[in-house]
């Protein structure tokens, strides 16, 4: 299921795991080629590349619902997740 906070309708772009040990936030982890192929949901979404140009880069969704449109962690310019 999905957990929101503040909310009673949570993303269904939101996936979140918690252990009882090494807890944080874990992040999906893709492959440069799903990056390419993938479309963020929402404006903000964050997703882990695990062998992009900096192996494991955070990269963020800059727009919902439209393709390379992946930016590497917060970086000012859309130079894209790569």
């Amino acid at each position: 299921g999905k957990v929101g906070i503040g909310t009673t309708s949570p993303s269904a772009s939101l996936h979140v795991a918690a252990g009882t040990t090494g807890n944080g936030l874990l992040l999906p982890v893709y492959t440069l080629a799903q990056v390419e192929a993938s479309t963020p949901t929402v404006a903000g979404v964050m997703i882990l590349c695990s062998n992009c140009a900096i192996p494991y880069s955070v990269c963020v969704g800059t727009a919902a619902a439209a393709k390379d449109q992946w930016q590497l962690g917060m970086a000012t310019t859309a130079t894209g997740c790569r």
